[in-house]
């Protein structure tokens, strides 16, 4: 049972701190992932006192994760500098996680061995075939990055006038857990526009810092722009002259591509899996039966 939590929490750790290290989150984020360290820390503690963790080294760790990732007083450390430390203990956890592990393992029957490695297969499998539909979704079905609406605002699109009526910088911000730092990704920018039918459409979009600054000063007057939009969709839609001809040939060929790869891929997944699915499943059924007549 304790070998269970341990792969549990630490199943649970691993990919918070990824998270953490790779990327900037909200400050309820960063108060959650102390939170969760803190406590597991305090519990490691006394799996130490208990006897389950025997070296000195063990004690210090658990003890300084717990110092460190205290909610109470927080620590306020640079952006840098708590990623180093949720690297390490992203390094530690990985190492905890295998050993745990290999000691379940070892405790295990035969038949359980048998079921570990149905859940397994079934596991990695799944997260394949999600992080390919995830690809596919992000590469050629999200509104905002699908390259065939580009195609179609190239082809097909109608222009109305419009105007830019705000704009703020978009950061990168923390707070309190993780020491206050900012940094300018690029240009809110929100815009309105008429269709030729009468309907007022109303969108936003990020340009980047390097695009005409004049985009920054639509909080003191609006600017006027032109549209490009679908009739029959005006959801989708860009500002004029934001997407070329070469990204746009550029966006469909690795649509056509990540589709090809996901189908060729999600058949192949899915027929073994199938296959390994049933061929353990009668392993077990064998081993439970070799069981049942003894």
């Amino acid at each position: 049972m304790k070998r269970l939590l341990d792969i549990f929490f630490l199943a649970g750790a691993i990919p918070i701190l990824i998270i953490s290290i790779w990327t900037t989150q909200p400050f309820n984020y960063y108060v959650f992932l102390h939170w969760y360290i803190f406590l597991y820390s305090i519990y490691l503690i006394y799996r130490t006192v208990e006897g389950d963790y025997v070296t000195w080294l063990s004690g210090i760790i658990f003890s300084s994760s717990t110092i460190i990732f205290n909610p109470f007083i927080p620590f306020t450390f640079s952006k840098k500098t708590w990623s180093i430390i949720d690297l390490i203990l992203l390094l530690i956890a990985f190492f905890i996680l295998a050993m745990r592990i290999e000691d379940y393992i070892k405790s295990l029957s035969e038949k359980g061995k048998l079921i570990l490695k149905l859940i397994k297969h079934c596991f990695i499998y799944s997260i394949v075939i999600f992080l390919m539909i995830g690809f596919v979704y992000y590469a050629a079905v999200n509104s905002k990055e699908n390259p065939y609406y580009d195609f179609l605002l190239i082809t097909k699109a109608s222009i109305a006038k419009g105007f830019i009526i705000a704009s703020d910088e978009h950061k990168d911000e923390e707070k309190q857990y993780r020491a206050s730092s900012q940094k300018i990704r690029g240009i809110n920018i929100e815009y309105i526009f008429t269709t030729k039918d009468g309907r007022t459409i109303k969108d936003t979009t990020i340009v980047g810092i390097t695009e005409p600054k004049y985009f920054a000063n639509a909080n003191v007057k609006p600017i006027t722009i032109e549209v490009e939009y679908i009739p029959s969709n005006p959801k989708i839609n860009q500002i004029k002259g934001r997407t070329t001809h070469q990204s746009i040939i550029i966006g469909i060929v690795i649509m056509i591509f990540s589709i090809g790869l996901f189908v060729s891929v999600f058949g192949v997944l899915g027929i073994r899996l199938i296959k390994d699915f049933f061929r353990i499943f009668n392993e077990i059924r064998n081993e439970i039966t070799n069981v049942d007549n003894k």
